[in-house]
């Protein structure tokens, strides 16, 4: 069956372009880490953007400090101009 117009430019061999947006946390339970991961793990390929910074442990989470908005911003324009294919973007926890 010949592919549809919709999925023709499309190489299926390349990995799905995922664009996360979120926070570090240095437990790795959360956050970016672990969109890379599960990411990663279902072969696409993840891109992150990172919202702010976690302060925590396995525990518990201790603090939180927020990157501004330009900031953000920034990150995401840098990757969406360099990398034209991003097919998903997935958003925080």
């Amino acid at each position: 069956m010949p592919p549809s117009p919709a999925t023709s430019d499309m190489d299926d061999s390349a990995p799905v372009c995922v664009l996360c947006f979120n926070a570090n946390d240095p437990s790795g339970l959360g956050g970016l880490t672990a969109d890379i991961c599960t990411v990663a793990s279902v072969g696409g390929h993840p891109l992150s953007v990172c919202t702010g910074v976690y302060v925590r442990d396995t525990r518990s989470i201790q603090g939180f400090v927020p990157l501004d908005a330009e900031a953000i911003s920034d990150q995401a324009r840098a990757v969406l101009e360099d990398i034209s294919d991003v097919q998903v973007f997935k958003a925080g926890f």
